[in-house]
């Protein structure tokens, strides 16, 4: 065997730098080559991000262009419209008056600017004696008269609802401005019965037969007590001497008026004087429209509680002494600041912060009217009102009570001021879903989910509406009944559910900030498409970036009962699913794997697969969308768990485990959840044009851009176009203008793209 030669240290060093010179040469000739692979990644990068910019700026002045063309032929289409709504209106104002003329009632139109004038100047300026025959002008007031004075003040209140009608009137057709004057008329008009209320007081006041209270001393009798009601107003005055300080007065005025008045001794030890005590229950008051707080609003008519001082008598300057007997001089003198037009009030405890120990506290039982609506009996909110911030506060009231059977409210508070049930400003019109659904022939579904969970529906049916759902005691007088959708959402009000914002003087901060017009837009344009399409809730429209200028919402064309049926099975499947799934893992801990294939009953007798219908091209996209951002989300989870794992070949075989069954889960949710998500198309509206954008509510981010095989249009319908058949589009061309311009004011009210 040849012995092998060694190699000498200078051998070995230069085979050493030989082979370093190689690696080096291969080094830098790979870096060269990545370079310039990298450089032609960046040119192709560039070439196809100019490639890209040329194509949008293309598409974009196409669309400028298409755009334009749209709007000059749709000229035609909304000068109709306005004429139709012009003729609309005429309609339903001659109806209205009509209506009136049959019902011969003579209580003027107020809803005419001039009639409002002329009723409010006379209403102001002329006595309760000019315009009741039963009273003499020369006949001094009696209390057997208040109940002349309490009909007046009724004969206004008759009157507001009117107005209010006016107020969402306005509203519905978008005309704030309107809406606003009628506010202030409103306001106006129930400042002027308030006054009437307090000279009515006064006058009662300086009657003897509550002056005569003051010599009453400690007689059981001395007290005096006068009541009157009418529909929107419960009128009752008690007086009394106030001379046992050793015991609570109580004031309690029988039925119908129901209400029950505890005043504490500490009063009468405090007064040290007759006092009168007035309470009165209003249906309609001012405080609606000058609350400034986001946090409360009223519900329901409001209690007031005052006391007041009774006026002074005359008294004699001096006296005569004839033949033993005492006669009244012919001077007499009265306080005169003491003296006018309104009594004067005497407060003992209302004040922002009162002595919360202090036993000068009065209690107060009332009964609630059947129609207003307590959505938690077990947890009333009551509100006092504050004059100086104008705004309902909820402190400093105690011992709350509702007997929910007999309706009957008892509290206990130290605040004499306008005192009513509240509930959070935004709790019925901060939507938490909505959906818009075709019924039938010219009818339309409206369906609410409110942030107190109270389920409401309203069926639009032709040109009026009608509500459906909740079905409660407190609304089976509105409940089925045909009305114009601002009748509706009034009387809804009236009953505490308030779906409208725009009635209030500050807007919930939850609320988003959208743009009017373009708002006012998208309800038109929705309007014209819901007798065909199902429109809902789309969480993009307030996650959207810049969400102010753009609306989103979801929109398809109604499911069939087969696809309903097929929907309601698949989230059956679904359901079946995931409780197998949590059963296998429950066996699994024991080593009970069970097969797939024995879940089926008696499976060797059968065979059970999957069948579809073939995807359409649009639907073929969709589904290439959805598994490239499943795939993308997947990845995104597999690289947090590499970064996660650190090393540690345990925690990455169990990562990649929990990512394989999180794409698993992934994949099932998509087959089940493709027939009910998947069969809506997301879309955007802004103030140029309406148009399709590629996400839905599983995206984990929004797509703005509109989808290569779509194209933005002027109108919604333009967009629907291509999913309509004949007779799809013979129907929308069919829909009267009635209902649709019924739904565009429901939309107007409700506000649905506010959440």
């Amino acid at each position: 065997m040849q012995k092998k030669e060694k190699k000498s240290k200078k051998q070995k060093k230069k085979e050493r730098e030989e082979k370093r010179r190689l690696e080096e040469e291969l080094l830098r000739q790979q870096q060269e080559e990545e370079v310039k692979r990298q450089e032609e990644l960046e040119r192709q990068r560039a070439a196809e991000k100019e490639r890209q910019r040329l194509l949008r700026e293309k598409r974009r002045k196409e669309e400028l262009i298409r755009l334009e063309k749209e709007t000059q032929e749709d000229v035609d289409v909304v000068e109709k419209r306005q004429f139709d709504l012009n003729r609309l209106i005429a309609e339903q104002s001659q109806q209205t008056q009509w209506k009136q003329h049959l019902k011969c009632d003579p209580l003027p139109d107020i809803s005419n600017e001039r009639q409002l004038n002329d009723f409010l100047t006379e209403w102001t300026e002329y006595d309760i004696y000019h315009h009741v025959d039963e009273l003499n002008t020369s006949e001094p007031f009696h209390v057997d008269h208040i109940k002349y004075f309490i009909q007046d003040i009724e004969h206004g209140y008759q009157l507001l609802h009117i107005l209010q009608d006016v107020i969402y009137d306005a509203i519905q057709q978008n005309d704030l401005q309107k809406a606003r004057a009628a506010q202030n008329k409103y306001m106006q008009m129930c400042d002027i019965a308030q006054h009437k209320i307090e000279q009515l007081t006064q006058k009662c006041l300086k009657d003897d037969t509550f002056t005569a209270v003051a010599e009453a001393g400690m007689r059981e009798d001395g007290d005096v007590m006068q009541s009157c009601m009418q529909t929107h107003i419960k009128f009752g005055l008690w007086a009394s001497s106030m001379s046992n300080a050793f015991k609570d007065s109580k004031i309690e005025y029988e039925p119908p008026i129901s209400i029950r008045l505890e005043l504490p001794k500490q009063i009468a030890m405090k007064a040290k004087m007759a006092l009168s005590c007035r309470v009165t229950q209003i249906v309609h008051h001012s405080y609606a429209y000058c609350n400034h707080s986001a946090q409360y609003e009223c519900i329901g008519p409001l209690i007031d509680v005052q006391l007041f001082k009774l006026p002074p008598l005359p008294r004699n300057l001096y006296s005569v002494k004839h033949s033993g007997t005492e006669k009244s001089g012919e001077w007499m003198v009265q306080h005169m600041s003491q003296v006018g037009d309104t009594p004067s009030v005497w407060e003992y405890a209302n004040v922002e912060e009162p002595d919360k120990m202090s036993g000068e506290s009065l209690s107060v039982s009332c009964k609630i009217p059947s129609y207003v609506v307590i959505g938690d009996a077990d947890n009333i909110k009551l509100g006092w009102w504050n004059r100086r911030s104008n705004e309902w506060k909820v402190d400093h009231f105690k011992d709350i009570c509702y007997d929910a059977k007999q309706r009957i409210l008892s509290f206990t508070t130290c605040h004499l001021s306008p005192i009513c049930l509240v509930q959070p400003k935004a709790v019925h019109h901060e939507y938490a879903d909505w959906r818009l659904t075709p019924s039938g022939v010219e009818r339309c579904k409206i369906s609410l989910l409110t942030k107190s969970k109270l389920n409401v529906e309203i069926e639009i049916v032709g040109g009026q509406c009608r509500l459906l759902q909740p079905e409660i005691d407190e609304l089976a007088e509105i409940r089925g009944k045909l009305l114009k959708p601002h009748q509706l959402i009034r009387l809804l009000k009236s009953c505490g559910i308030d779906l409208c914002y725009k009635t209030h003087k500050t807007m919930s901060s939850n609320l988003l900030q959208k743009h009017t017009e373009i708002e006012s837009f998208a309800n038109l344009e929705i309007s014209n498409v819901a007798a065909l399409f199902a429109i809902c809730m789309s969480k993009w429209n307030r996650l959207a970036p810049d969400n102010e200028n753009i609306i989103v919402f979801r929109i398809r064309k109604p499911l069939t009962p087969n696809e309903e049926a097929d929907l309601v099975q698949n989230r059956m499947s679904r359901t079946t699913s995931v409780a197998r799934k949590d059963k296998e893992n429950e066996d699994g801990a024991g080593g009970d794997n069970t097969n797939v294939e024995s879940l089926g009953p008696d499976n060797e007798n059968i065979i059970v697969f999957r069948i579809r219908k073939p995807l359409t091209p649009n639907e073929e996209a969709d589904l290439v969308q959805n598994r490239m951002s499943r795939t993308t989300s997947v990845a995104g989870k597999d690289k947090e768990n590499e970064d996660g794992a650190g090393g540690d070949n345990t925690n990455e075989a169990g990562n990649q485990s929990k990512s394989k069954q999180d794409e698993d889960d992934v994949e099932e949710e998509d087959d089940v959840n493709n027939g009910d998500i998947d069969m809506w198309q997301t879309v955007m509206v802004n103030a140029e044009k309406c148009t399709f954008i590629d996400c839905n509510e599983k995206s984990k981010q929004i797509n703005l851009e509109t989808p290569s095989r779509e194209l933005s249009h002027k109108t919604l319908l333009r967009c629907l176009a291509g999913y309509c058949t004949e007779d799809n589009i013979r129907d929308l061309e069919n829909t009267s203008f009635r209902f649709k311009e019924t739904i565009r004011r429901m939309l107007n009210l409700l506000n649905l793209f506010r959440v």
